[in-house]
């Protein structure tokens, strides 16, 4: 009984689908009349898929449908493969002068594919553009900074580099860096944030140096020796103006605290050619203290320095510090910061001096 049940079942299923089949068949028939109708439509229309409408027709010829006129698109226009990467080269390797300034007109893909459309006419896009300069063996790298743009300051580090001196590991490790900064409580942490929205992005405080206490500073470092951070804060004059530091002054607080006990160590003191390091009074003074000194020091040469980017690193580790209310506090975090810096640091960026000696020799006495 049951199973007679259940065959019934399937027979009246089977029926039903066979007459939708006929009826979406017969409905077919009559649309494929059209001369502009194609199986694609037929089957989007009867919602069924192309594969039943195939099965319909049983591969029948229709030879009362006209063939369907193509859209006239017009293909872009491309440009052959060893012309667009030739004019990828070459846009990618001009340089321009200007006063003696050398400028970069196309730095980016995005500049390179639009002076390619201007020129030729065809508008690449920027993902080709950047597989061919990759596939020519460009790589995008971040250029160097330059303090200067005199010949002659290029030939004076060319010449200070070549002495034989920096090829000396102990001359290296004797030299003690020196020179001033200015510190104030700005946001100098990372530039960039991983965030999923533009709008969490947390904005970088940098304010006016009038604006947020600040204080400008002394110290000098070497390898397994640092001195202390000496404030320069002089005061006022009887006109009410900031004191600025001369040759008295950092005589006063810098060269009779620290030199003396350099000269036991055998140091070299390195300083900057400031008018204030190079006054009479100060040239005196170490000639009579009888502590080597690096001569010759070439302008416009603070990435020769190796306490520059130990100033970064306290910039940088001050940052993550509450914002400083009063000169005070900044003074107390600054001295905080300074003496959590591990030796071994100090001592890995003065030895970075040989490397920065090699890029300077490398790079030429040409600009």
């Amino acid at each position: 009984m049951a199973v007679s049940r259940i065959s019934e079942l399937r027979l009246r299923k089977m029926l039903a689908r066979e007459k939708e089949r006929g009826r979406r068949a017969g409905m077919l028939e009559s649309m494929m009349g059209s001369p502009r109708a194609t199986r694609g439509s037929a089957a989007r229309r009867l919602k069924m898929g192309s594969a039943t409408v195939r099965s319909i027709l049983n591969g029948k010829p229709r030879t009362d449908m006209a063939p369907r006129a193509k859209a006239n698109r017009k293909s872009p226009k491309k440009l052959a493969l060893r012309q667009r990467r030739s004019l990828v080269c070459k846009l990618a390797t001009m340089i321009r002068s200007q006063k003696g300034r050398k400028r970069i007109p196309y730095p980016s893909a995005l500049t390179i594919a639009a002076a390619m459309f201007k020129e030729t006419g065809v508008r690449p896009s920027v993902s080709t553009v950047t597989r061919d300069l990759h596939r020519l063996g460009f790589k995008n790298r971040t250029r160097p900074k330059r303090t200067f743009n005199k010949a002659k300051v290029a030939k004076d580090r060319h010449r200070f580099a070549m002495k034989k001196e920096w090829r000396d590991e102990s001359f290296v490790d004797a030299v003690v860096w020196s020179d001033e900064t200015e510190v104030d409580n700005n946001d100098r942490t990372c530039k960039k944030q991983w965030v999923k929205d533009k709008k969490n992005l947390v904005p970088q405080t940098r304010l006016s140096k009038f604006n947020v206490p600040n204080i400008r500073i002394w110290a000098a470092v070497s390898v397994g020796w640092r001195s202390e951070i000496v404030f320069l804060d002089f005061g006022k004059t009887e006109e009410g103006r900031v004191k600025c530091m001369d040759a008295k002054l950092y005589k006063q607080h810098v060269l009779t605290k620290f030199v003396p006990h350099l000269k036991r160590r055998g140091k070299v003191w390195m300083q900057d050619g400031a008018r204030c390091h190079t006054a009479k009074l100060c040239k005196t003074f170490l000639e009579e203290s009888g502590v080597r000194q690096l001569f010759d020091w070439p302008a416009h040469s603070p990435d020769m320095n190796m306490i520059e980017s130990l100033w970064a690193v306290l910039k940088r580790r001050l940052s993550e510090y509450p914002p400083a209310d009063s000169t005070q506090e900044l003074k107390e975090q600054v001295i905080k910061v300074w003496r959590d810096i591990p030796q071994s640091t100090i001592n890995a960026h003065c030895r970075h001096a040989t490397r920065r000696m090699q890029e300077v020799r490398a790079q030429g006495p040409e600009m």
